[in-house]
């Protein structure tokens, strides 16, 4: 899963508890062992509730990320990353839901 949201005037009505739980079954199936969640140190509604569905925060971890530069923004640049392909570029969310 990539991103879990429950539009404001849905929440507090078990729809991410319900999500959540299906795609940790979904992911044991597969054979995951872990699952993982990135939130904003300012999100504390979000961490509240990922510490309720028995996540735990591990201090020891930290994100690194890095921007890329578009393929226009990358002329007179040196060592530019080469562009990214037309396939990973942000596609739609899948609209059928996961399998029970």
């Amino acid at each position: 899963m990539y991103r879990l949201a429950v539009h404001p005037g849905h929440r507090r009505q078990g729809i991410a508890t319900a999500l959540l739980e299906a795609a940790e079954r979904r992911l044991t199936e597969l054979g995951g062992r872990r699952g993982d969640a990135m939130v904003l140190e300012r999100n504390e509604p979000a961490q509240h509730a990922w510490s309720a569905a028995g996540y735990a925060r591990e201090p020891q971890w930290r994100r690194w990320t890095k921007p890329l530069l578009r393929p226009r923004e990358q002329v007179g640049r040196r060592n530019a990353a080469p562009p990214v392909h037309a396939a990973y570029k942000s596609r739609p969310a899948p609209s059928a839901p996961l399998p029970s």
